[in-house]
Parts: structure tokens; C-alpha cells; sequence
């Protein structure tokens, strides 16, 4: 949020210096045709201004609204999985896994990397065969976001793409999100394979939300885009009407646009109605990882928390969580701070 507020000063400035700058040259040119009314000095002028690149105000790209749609309602159920189970050669990726997606329901699925949560989906979509039993609603209209971007023909331009792929309405939509997405007029005059990774998914998630779907399925979708896209990705999602499963490492993205969190984790699915948050809160006895600072202890000392003796020389590694126990002996000059911080595990 930080990064965001700098990242509107900055664009706020450039906007205000260009507007200046802008009317200097008009002033300019004004002032020219009046003094030389004889000459075409001012012309020249004018055409310069002509050939100045217009900055934008951020608040019109921060407060642009759009009206998200979603496809019909395939109806309470989306899709029911039961004793699921997905191998590779010999390999069980997981095995007995329930999944329940009703209609309107926002997952966030996540885990470690190899866990399988590309691979459900996969099984979900019907692309990976599976065992047990799974349904998928016959009026589930499903759009699927993968990192190849499958949905575009890289030799078209992102205008192109859009006015091959939508009709109507859905012109529209896409359009102003690419706006939105801040991808510049230029860049979408451009061929989809001359694009970053990060552009050519801005212009995957504009087709793909502006279609008339009911079931998103989302493999990190906001993977490569910068600060400022991802927060328009997080808004959009969070006003999209319909049913989503995201694959998401973004704890913030799961925050803030998903109202359930799926964890695959050593082939078992816990499913949680609540943020990440509240998820990662609501479990006992797990450890974290916080950047711990270095102190020595001066003068020895005993910690009545934890009945733990200090000598002197000592070194004693104190995070942020644990600060207020150290309060005492930091206070009476028991500890002095050495230079640089470690990691350290801490079990809440």
C-alpha cells in the first residue's frame, strides 16, 4: 500500500509537470502569433506541442469503474469432488480429496511448489484424468487463466485479439480493462508476441473477465504484473459476480478478493471459510519466521517468561513478537544492540 501511495505521487508530479509544461508551450505560441501575426514562427511551436506525449491523472485511472458480468448461474452446485485421486506413473500426487464449489463461492487455493494445486484444476477442468467421483455443472460456463495465455493468437495486436474473441458489450469491457490494467494505446497496436509476460496477461485476464462466464479457474494470475496492474486485478476479482478458484503465492490477493482458502498440502486439502489470514490465525502451534535483531547482554539476567538465564556476552536473538518480554532488561541496559538482524523461528 505504501509502494502504491509513492507510485501515485509519482505519476501525479510527471501529470502536473506535463500539464505546465504544456501551457508554457501554448503560452508560447500564443504570445509568438501575436508579436509575428506576419510570421508562421508560431506554427512550429504548435506542432511541437502537437507531438508532446499527454500524461494521464492517476485518480482517473485509479477511480475508473466497470460493469463486471457474469454468465447465467449454473445453478447451487458448481462442482463436487469426492475421494479424488490424480497419479503420475507411480506417483500419487493426492489422493481421497473432497472439494465443494458452490455458486458465488471465491476460493484461493495455495501451497508449497510441487503439491499439486496446478494439477487439481486440471483434474477439474477434465484436462488430467482422475479417479472418484467428480461433477461439474452442465451450466458452468468456465474460463481458464494459464500462464501460456492460450486464449490469444500472438500474431494479432491486443484490439485485434479483442474484437476477434467478443462481440458487443464485451468489446467494450475488455477495453477498459486494458485501460484499467494500464496497458498503454501503444502497446495495444502492438503484436500479442512482441508483449512482456506481464502484458500479454493483462490483456489474458481483459478477454477472460469480459466474457460471459460463470466460473473462473485462475493459475497466478497476477504473476509478472506490476504494482499498480495487480491492484486493479485484486479489484476486479473482488467485484466479480461469478464463482472463481484462484492458484495463488500472493497472500494479499487471497486477503482480498477470496472468501474461502483452499491448502494442498502433502496430498491432503484443508478447505476454511475465511481469508488467509484469519486461516493462518486459527491454526496452534505453528512456527514463524520473523527477522529477529542481535543484542548482547551486558549484565546478566533471568527472563521470567520462558525461565531462561542470560550470562554476560551472551548473544540473544529478539523479534518483533517477543520484544515486549526483553522490555524489562532492555530498559535497565541488560542488552545492547548489535548490528544486523538473522532469522528466527518463533512457535505461536
Amino acid at each position: 500500500m505504501d509502494k502504491k501511495a509513492l507510485e501515485l505521487e509519482r505519476q501525479r508530479k510527471e501529470f502536473e509537470k506535463n500539464v505546465k509544461e504544456r501551457d508554457r508551450q501554448a503560452r508560447i505560441a500564443d504570445e509568438q502569433h501575436r508579436a509575428l501575426w506576419f510570421s508562421s514562427t508560431h506554427k512550429t511551436r504548435l506542432k511541437m506541442l502537437e507531438r508532446m506525449e499527454v500524461k494521464e491523472a492517476p485518480d482517473k485511472k485509479r477511480d475508473l469503474s466497470l460493469d463486471f458480468s457474469a454468465a447465467q448461474k449454473s445453478g447451487k452446485n458448481v462442482v463436487i469432488a469426492r475421494k479424488l485421486k490424480v497419479t503420475r506413473g507411480k506417483n500419487v500426487i493426492f489422493e481421497d480429496l473432497d472439494l465443494d464449489i458452490n455458486n458465488g463461492d471465491k476460493i484461493g487455493l495455495f501451497g508449497p511448489n510441487g503439491a499439486g494445486k496446478t494439477t487439481l484444476i486440471k483434474a477439474i477442468l477434465g484436462d488430467l484424468p482422475s479417479r472418484g467421483d467428480l461433477w461439474v455443472a452442465p451450466g458452468a460456463r468456465i474460463g481458464y487463466f494459464a500462464q501460456g495465455h492460450d486464449l490469444m493468437d500472438p500474431k494479432l495486436t491486443s484490439l485485434e485479439q479483442i474484437n476477434k474473441s467478443l462481440e458487443g458489450d464485451a468489446r467494450a469491457r475488455a477495453r477498459a480493462f486494458l485501460y484499467r490494467f494500464m496497458l498503454s494505446q501503444k502497446d495495444a497496436e502492438r503484436p500479442i508476441s512482441t508483449l512482456s509476460g506481464g502484458e500479454r496477461a493483462r490483456v489474458g485476464l481483459a478477454l477472460l473477465l469480459s466474457m460471459d462466464l460463470n466460473f473462473l479457474v485462475l493459475d497466478e494470475p497476477t504473476n509478472y504484473l506490476d504494482l499498480m496492474a495487480k491492484h486493479a486485478v485484486e479489484m476486479a476479482l473482488a467485484d466479480y459476480a461469478g464463482t472463481f478458484i484462484i492458484v495463488t503465492h500472493d497472500r494479499y490477493l487471497l486477503d482480498s478478493t477470496c472468501s474461502q482458502v483452499a491448502e494442498l498440502r502433502n496430498g491432503k486439502l484443508t478447505v476454511f471459510n475465511g481469508s488467509y489470514s484469519q486461516y493462518k490465525g486459527a491454526r496452534p502451534g505453528r512456527e514463524v519466521v520473523e527477522e529477529a535483531e542481535v543484542y548482547k547482554v551486558v549484565s546478566g539476567f533471568t527472563d521470567w517468561v520462558s525461565r531462561t538465564k542470560y550470562a554476560a556476552g551472551d548473544k540473544v536473538l529478539i523479534a518483533p513478537s517477543e520484544k515486549g518480554n526483553f522490555q524489562w532488561a532492555l530498559d535497565n541496559g541488560k542488552l545492547r544492540r548489535m548490528p544486523g538482524k538473522e532469522r528466527k523461528i518463533i512457535k505461536r
